[in-house]
């Protein structure tokens, strides 16, 4: 995914096409503004998102009420 155009295109696309599949929303936390070029967020967005195509996930359990 990350080898054709840069980051932020690839992560723009896959997104749109997410929200044609029925993705709502997406929020991405950074504790440092400044030091988190764009490019360099949108890469490790893609990476993440790489990962889960991959299978490479595990389920989080947060033992919260509110869990199916």
């Amino acid at each position: 995914m990350t080898n054709t155009s840069n980051a932020c295109d690839q992560l723009a696309a896959l997104y749109k096409q997410k929200a044609r599949d029925g993705l709502i929303d997406v929020k991405f936390f950074l504790t440092n503004i400044d030091g988190a070029p764009k490019e360099a967020v949108c890469a490790e967005a893609l990476r993440f998102e790489e990962a889960i195509e991959r299978g490479d996930i595990a389920p989080l359990d947060f033992n919260d009420r509110h869990s199916q």
